[in-house]
């Protein structure tokens, strides 16, 4: 990317040196100077204000590599958010649960379903 910048900017050089040398020596007149014919300070001036405009875009480009960036870990995260899990709840599941007392747990086990056959239960 910033070698197109490059190109552009060398490009841009070499054009407005060949308009400006075929402006100055054809004596073509300057609208915004009352038609008064062309000379280097019009080039120079032309020069220095693409150049500083061509510094403003160079200082763009690490916000846009950092936009990039965010765009692809956002894209990411959405995956994650709205990916749908392979685990569902069964028809007869509850929808409230309140404890009274205390839980214990007697010969129970579980094993996530999408988990190879090797791994230990989890519970």
């Amino acid at each position: 990317m910033i070698g197109a910048f490059k190109m552009f900017i060398f490009g841009y050089f070499c054009y407005a040196f060949f308009i400006a040398t075929y402006f100055i020596q054809n004596k073509v007149g300057n609208p915004c100077k009352g038609y008064k014919p062309y000379n280097t300070g019009d080039l120079l001036s032309v020069l220095i204000s693409f150049n500083m405009g061509m510094m403003m875009l160079f200082g763009l480009t690490p916000n846009m590599q950092a936009m990039i960036k965010a765009k692809v870990i956002g894209h990411t995260i959405f995956d994650v958010i709205d990916r749908v899990p392979e685990i569902r709840d069964h028809d007869k599941c509850t929808e409230k649960f309140e404890i009274k007392r205390s839980i214990s747990f007697k010969g129970i086990t579980f094993r996530y379903p999408t988990a190879p056959e090797h791994v230990k239960n989890v519970l």
